[in-house]
């Protein structure tokens, strides 16, 4: 979502995973140059932590966010007061917004915008009715869908993921154009597998 913004674009950022108040502090911290767990122990009211150590921390954010922001071209993240459910709204909100691009964080959790799909509540078929709808929704808009789903339980690792490794449904690897595994290797270290 950074990056896109960051070239400009206008991202509308769904997510059915986090609140945006989680998501917002992250990206402050991308943009800002800044660890955000720090922030967060802070925020806590932690009695342990000295006061030159927060007074150091809040000058060197300060700091790093004027200088960083100053060179960030013109973008926007756009949060929806409450995520989106179908497909359907995802879009609609995204296109009242002008969005150039639509980040969907916990497609899974989606509900299909067909009733008889959404009947089968979890299932693989209304999995299936909900990225089939987003595929031909981004085909008829053009605008371009970022969406992030799990893998199955076991999967992880170096090697050995791939489009067998998502969970739900084939249809995640199906109807995707590209399809990248990331994988948790260690504390701040991932794996990204080109899966499709």
């Amino acid at each position: 979502a950074v990056s896109m913004m960051t070239q400009g674009h206008r991202v509308f950022f769904n997510s059915k995973e986090m609140p945006n108040m989680a998501i917002i502090s992250r990206i402050d911290g991308i943009l800002g140059g800044f660890d955000t767990s720090k922030v967060r122990r802070l925020q806590s009211g932690d009695p342990n932590i000295p006061a030159d150590e927060i007074d150091k921390l809040a000058t060197s954010m300060v700091d790093s966010v004027t200088a960083r922001l100053s060179s960030i071209p013109e973008g926007d993240i756009i949060f929806p007061d409450s995520p989106r459910t179908t497909p359907r709204a995802l879009f609609d909100a995204a296109m009242n917004e002008r969005a150039t691009v639509i980040i969907a964080d916990g497609v899974y959790l989606m509900e299909a915008d067909d009733a008889a799909a959404k009947m089968m509540a979890r299932d693989w078929r209304a999995q299936a009715a909900i990225t089939s709808s987003i595929k031909s929704l981004a085909l008829a808009t053009g605008i371009p869908f970022v969406g992030s789903t799990q893998l199955k339980r076991g999967n992880g690792g170096e090697g050995g993921v791939g489009l067998d490794s998502l969970a739900f449904s084939d249809s995640f690897g199906q109807d995707s154009d590209i399809v990248i595994v990331m994988t948790k290797l260690g504390n701040r270290r991932v794996s990204l597998t080109l899966a499709k």
